[in-house]
């Protein structure tokens, strides 16, 4: 799920390709992305095989970053990172976050992690997630 500051996340699903998704354009991607789609929608409470629906049921959350106040990592997949509207999302995130170390890290897709969530590469998503805790908690006892 992504955050958003200071804008509802239907606004960044309806400038997705979700938001004109149908099974004819999904039958085009891997079943990996694709089921990883539908798993999502699941989660949201859209039936899979309305994966537009994702646009209303994001209607109405948002978050706003400038309550965090503890380290934060933004982890995006290359792939996704492409995108105008999550490279708009990111910096949104990062510029609200109070807290002086926050990160952001786009994963190669040379690496097989260009993919929201880094699905495709867990390796890739646990090593960096471990470094930035190592580096978030290094003045800690």
């Amino acid at each position: 799920m992504k955050v958003l500051a200071s804008a509802h996340a239907s606004k960044l699903f309806a400038a997705m390709p979700v938001a004109t998704m149908t099974e004819d354009k999904m039958k085009q991607w891997s079943s990996f992305k694709a089921n990883t789609i539908r798993v999502i929608a699941w989660r949201w409470g859209v039936a899979m095989d309305n994966i537009p629906g994702l646009v209303e049921a994001n209607r109405g959350f948002e978050c706003d970053p400038s309550r965090i106040t503890c380290p934060a990592l933004s982890l995006v997949g290359a792939g996704e990172y492409a995108d105008v509207n999550v490279q708009e999302q990111q910096k949104m995130f990062l510029d609200g976050v109070r807290h002086n170390k926050k990160f952001l890290v786009v994963t190669p897709a040379d690496e097989g992690a260009s993919n929201h969530c880094l699905t495709e590469n867990r390796s890739v998503m646990s090593q960096t997630v471990f470094d930035f805790l190592d580096d978030a908690f290094e003045d800690r006892p």
